[in-house]
């Protein structure tokens, strides 16, 4: 029945909003908790080329312009970085390899 195809499509939908939502909330809370503010200069780990793990789950992004993680690094390598910008809106983290920026 094509009614029950979209009843449940809605609600596979729904649940993943409030996943999604729910990932938000904990991503902000961590970040407030950590107290990284813009400016900081850590150790972080690298999780993935361009993301980079700077606190107990907190994540934050390297893009192209702000810098680059060699190419030999690998998952669990260390790295310092600086933090451009937190959005307390998101919990989003902008990060950077340039020290001196």
């Amino acid at each position: 029945d094509p009614q029950m195809v979209y009843a449940g499509a809605e609600e596979k939908g729904a649940a993943i909003g409030l996943l999604r939502a729910q990932k938000r909330a904990e991503k902000l809370q961590c970040l407030k908790a950590s107290g990284i503010k813009a400016g900081d200069v850590l150790q972080g780990t690298v999780a993935i080329p361009t993301l980079i793990t700077i606190g107990p789950g907190v994540d934050g992004l390297l893009t192209k312009a702000n810098g680059f993680i060699h190419s030999t690094s690998k998952p669990g390598d260390k790295v310092t970085v600086k933090v451009l910008s937190c959005d307390m809106q998101t919990g989003n983290v902008r990060l950077t390899t340039n020290l001196a920026a």
